[in-house]
C-alpha cells in the first residue's frame, strides 16, 4: 500500500528532509540534524507538520453531554475558547486514544485525533453516538491541515506575521484569527513543553502559511525525530507506547485526566476497580552518566534481578545530557531499577515527570493538571 502524503509533502522535499513511513504517511524525520532541531525548539522556534492528525467536529445540543459520557474528563463546564486533554476508553478501561478537545462554542467542539487512530476513533464515536438526538459528527480530516509552531520565540514570529498582536495568552485556549484574509484557528497547545501554538488552517491555504512561517529568521523546520525527544523529555505519552487498548490511563500515570467522580462514562467502572486494585504503574527512569538509551520493549529489573516490567519509551535527552525512560512496571515493584540494554544491566534512578521543565514556559501537562484539579 502506498504511503499517504500531507499537503506539505512537496515543501519537505524542497527542504531535503529525510522521509520515513509514520502512521501510514510519508513524513519528515529530520531536515538537518535531530540535535539541531531539538535545540531550535528549546531556544527559538520549530515548525512541525502535524497534518497527518485529524480534526473531528461535533455539533448540536447533545454534543457536550455526549462528550462527557465518551471521555474521561469533566467537560460540562469547559468554556468556549478553552481546551482540555482527555482520554477515550473502552468498557474494560483500555484506551481507544488520547486527544485534545476544543470548545469553540456552547454546542460546537473539535477533537484532534492521533494519525494512526483517527479512522478507528471515528468509527468508535459514531457507534457510541447511535440514537443520540441533535448530534452532528463531521470528519474534517482533509478539509483542515494542522501545523505546530513550538518554542519560546513562537509569539514573536506570529507578531511579525500579524497573526497575533497581543501578549502571549494562557495555555489550553483556542482563538480564531486570519492569514492573508483566510481564517485559521490557533490553539495554545503542543507536544514539546515549550510555549507555542497548534494551528488548524484550510488545506488550500496551508502551504502559504507554512512558507511564511518557515521563512522567519527564528523558525527551524523540525521532524519526527526531535518531536519524540522533546515529548519524552516532558514525559508526554505516545499512543502505542505509554497507551493502548490494553493499557489504561491510571497505569500510564494519567489519573489526573480521569475524573471518576464526574458521573458515569465509558470505562468508568473498570477504572474505579483498577484504582482500587492496581496491577501496574508508570515509572520514570533517568541515568546521568551513560548514553546507553533504553528503548521500548527492554526489560526493567528490580534490585534482585527480577523482571518487573518494560520500557515503553526511552531516549537520550539533549536538554538534560542524560538518558531517560518511561516504563510500565508491576504496581508492587520497588527500586532501584535497572534496564537490560542489549544484555547489560544499566542502573537508573527513579524520577517523576516531566524529566525536563522549561524555565521560560509552562508545560502543557502541568497547566492542564492544575486545571483538572480545579474541575475545569
Amino acid at each position: 500500500m502506498s504511503l499517504l502524503k500531507t499537503v506539505f509533502h512537496e515543501e519537505h522535499l524542497k527542504l531535503k528532509a529525510r522521509m520515513v513511513p509514520f502512521s501510514g504517511y510519508d513524513m519528515p524525520v529530520q531536515y538537518s540534524s535531530l540535535m539541531a532541531e531539538h535545540q531550535a525548539v528549546r531556544t527559538r522556534a520549530g515548525l512541525f507538520d502535524v497534518a497527518h492528525m485529524g480534526v473531528l467536529e461535533l455539533r448540536g445540543s447533545s454534543a457536550r453531554r455526549f462528550l462527557d459520557h465518551l471521555l474521561t474528563r469533566r467537560l460540562r463546564d469547559l468554556a468556549p475558547g478553552s481546551a482540555a486533554y482527555s482520554l477515550m476508553c473502552r468498557d474494560h478501561g483500555g484506551c481507544v486514544d488520547d486527544l485534545i478537545v476544543y470548545c469553540l462554542g456552547e454546542d460546537l467542539f473539535w477533537l484532534v485525533l492521533n494519525a494512526g487512530n483517527k479512522h478507528k476513533d471515528l468509527e468508535h464515536i459514531q457507534t457510541q453516538a447511535r440514537g443520540v438526538p441533535d448530534l452532528e459528527i463531521k470528519a474534517r480530516f482533509e478539509e483542515l491541515a494542522l501545523i505546530a509552531l513550538q518554542g519560546p520565540s513562537s509569539f514573536e514570529v506570529l507578531h511579525r506575521l500579524k497573526i497575533w498582536t497581543e501578549a502571549p495568552p494562557k495555555t489550553f485556549k483556542i482563538f480564531e484569527r486570519s492569514f492573508e484574509g483566510k481564517p485559521l484557528w490557533m490553539s495554545t497547545t503542543g507536544y514539546t513543553g515549550e510555549r507555542g501554538v497548534e494551528i488548524a488552517v484550510p488545506s488550500g491555504q496551508a502551504v502559504a502559511l507554512w512558507q511564511a512561517l518557515v521563512s522567519d529568521r527564528d523558525v527551524t523546520p523540525a521532524g519526527l525525530g526531535c518531536r519524540d525527544t522533546l515529548r519524552t523529555e516532558m514525559g508526554y505519552p505516545l499512543y502505542g507506547h505509554e497507551l493502548n487498548e490494553d493499557i489504561h490511563p491510571l497505569e500510564a500515570g494519567l489519573g489526573w485526566a480521569v475524573q471518576l467522580d464526574k458521573g458515569e462514562f465509558i470505562g468508568a467502572p473498570a477504572l474505579r476497580d483498577a484504582k482500587a486494585n492496581p496491577k501496574r504503574k508508570f515509572q520514570g527512569l533517568i541515568n546521568r552518566s551513560s548514553r546507553q538509551a533504553p528503548r521500548a520493549g527492554m526489560p526493567v529489573l528490580d534490585p534482585l534481578g527480577k523482571v518487573v516490567g518494560q520500557i515503553t519509551s526511552g531516549t537520550f535527552a539533549p536538554s538534560l545530557n542524560a538518558t531517560i525512560g518511561m516504563a510500565l512496571i508491576d504496581a508492587a515493584a520497588e527500586g532501584p531499577f535497572s534496564v537490560d540494554i542489549r544484555g547489560t544491566q544499566v542502573l537508573f534512578e527513579s524520577c517523576k515527570r516531566p524529566f525536563y521543565n522549561p524555565a521560560h514556559s509552562t508545560p502543557s501537562f502541568a497547566t492542564d493538571l492544575a486545571t483538572a484539579k480545579k474541575g475545569l
